[in-house]
């Protein structure tokens, strides 16, 4: 197994994770934020409803581009045979 691909293969599905949480966030904030979406009557909760997942979004982003940066700081090592990793029985 080559880890070094493994880990470029595993960054690229993270870095679209965040892109397409990026882009879900910036909708949703699009769609609070829109004029249409005001509230007309106090049963009328879209406005609301759209504010709610917006910030559910945001935190989604933060957590995704948390979760990036630390995978990036991993760095793929090779483990010898004599390793105390390789020589427990589990």
């Amino acid at each position: 197994m080559n880890k070094s691909e493994l880990h470029e293969n595993i960054l690229q599905v993270l870095t679209a994770l965040c892109r397409v949480a990026n882009k879900a966030a910036m909708d949703a904030y699009n769609t609070a934020t829109d004029d249409e979406n005001v509230a007309e009557n106090k049963y009328d909760t879209l406005g609301l409803e759209a504010s709610y997942l917006a910030q559910g979004q945001a935190q989604r982003v933060a957590e995704c581009e948390a979760d990036l940066a630390v995978f990036r700081q991993l760095e793929p090592r090779l483990f010898e045979r004599s390793s105390r990793w390789l020589s427990v029985p589990w």
